[in-house]
């Protein structure tokens, strides 16, 4: 199992896009459900941030493997994914470059247990 914490600037004039995307999400959970279990991702969070006069996005992820789950992400097989990267394309600032975040500990006691029963 792999976990990874993903940083994104948001384009400042893109900002209420953001929102939009986010209420997008909150509202369909029924086929992220669908998405994340294609690409064995087990847990997904996305976090809002202001720093330095910019808005962020976090992603953390919890899946079989990282590369698998954002391959099929790319591939758009749901509708979902395509709306996902939609909003990710007009809203991230990709002149960013995010740091390499390097787990330093994990600790879960109910999220493995299930996961592997």
């Amino acid at each position: 199992m792999e976990r990874k914490l993903f940083k994104y600037r948001i384009l400042p004039e893109k900002v209420e896009q953001l929102h939009q995307w986010m209420q997008t999400l909150n509202s369909r959970k029924e086929e992220l459900l669908q998405t994340i279990e294609n690409e064995k991702v087990y847990i997904e969070n996305i976090f809002f941030s202001e720093e330095e006069g910019f808005q962020w996005l976090y992603f953390y992820m919890l899946a079989d493997d990282i590369e698998f789950a954002l391959e099929q992400y790319v591939k758009g097989i749901f509708e979902i994914d395509r709306i996902h990267l939609g909003f990710a394309k007009e809203c991230i600032d990709f002149s960013y470059t995010a740091p390499d975040f390097k787990e330093m500990v994990y600790i879960s006691r109910e999220t493995d247990r299930i996961i592997n029963d």
